[in-house]
């Protein structure tokens, strides 16, 4: 005979009665995955990479927006397919970097420059129990991001981070400029001294000429150096 099959009651029955492995990981998973912020609500937040609840991520994103304000970017140079900006932050009078926007028609290329004078890896803010800590860099990207790369009409973008460890161009300018002004004055003091030096021998005795003859042109000049 056949092997008799059990009918619909009996497999709901059987069912019923065999304990749910799947339940019992769902329930376990949703007792672990807690809010890392808060540790009393389920994640939900980011999308893909849930860490946080609702309210704790906006919480977070709260923050990060306050110190996201404390830099600006100021256009330094415009032209039609490139542009400048110097960073500052409001805790600093100089500039504490430099951004260089080119586009090629298709792409967007930046050039991200970080001076020394800045602590860029320290973390830019702190939330007790928060696992995921960001840096003032990159805080200063979506910054960019936000005010540059989006009023440029967004499309395919490539940034390029540069950590500089010398001093910062506008000192190197500022020294450049003093020493052609002081290259300036030399030129200037040296060149009043020569056209002063043949008026002081005018007035020493000359030796007494030889009739019939000319004095011979002077043949040695003062040069400016």
């Amino acid at each position: 005979m056949p092997p008799r099959s059990a009918s619909p009651r009996e497999g709901r029955n059987a069912l019923s009665q065999a304990p749910c492995d799947n339940a019992l990981m769902s329930r376990r998973t949703a007792s672990t995955l807690r809010c890392a912020l808060c540790n009393a609500k389920d994640v939900s937040e980011p999308r893909g990479e849930e860490k946080y609840c609702r309210d704790c991520w906006d919480k977070k994103i709260a923050v990060e927006e306050i110190v996201a304000r404390e830099f600006a970017l100021k256009r330094y140079i415009r032209a039609h397919s490139a542009e400048k900006y110097l960073i500052y932050h409001s805790t600093m009078k100089r500039p504490c970097g430099q951004l260089i926007v080119v586009d090629d028609g298709y792409d967007l290329f930046l050039t991200l420059v970080l001076y020394p004078t800045f602590g860029w890896e320290e973390p830019a803010y702190h939330l007790e129990g928060d696992p995921e800590t960001r840096a003032f860099h990159e805080v200063l990207v979506d910054v960019v991001v936000a005010e540059v790369i989006e009023p440029w009409g967004g499309g395919k973008w490539h940034l390029e981070i540069i950590r500089a460890t010398g001093a910062e161009p506008e000192e190197w300018n500022g020294l450049t400029a003093r020493r052609r002004a002081a290259r300036r004055a030399r030129r200037s003091a040296a060149t009043a001294d020569c056209r002063q030096t043949p008026r002081a021998r005018a007035t020493s005795p000359r030796a007494p000429r030889r009739p019939g003859r000319r004095p011979a042109p002077p043949t040695a000049r003062c040069g400016t150096g």
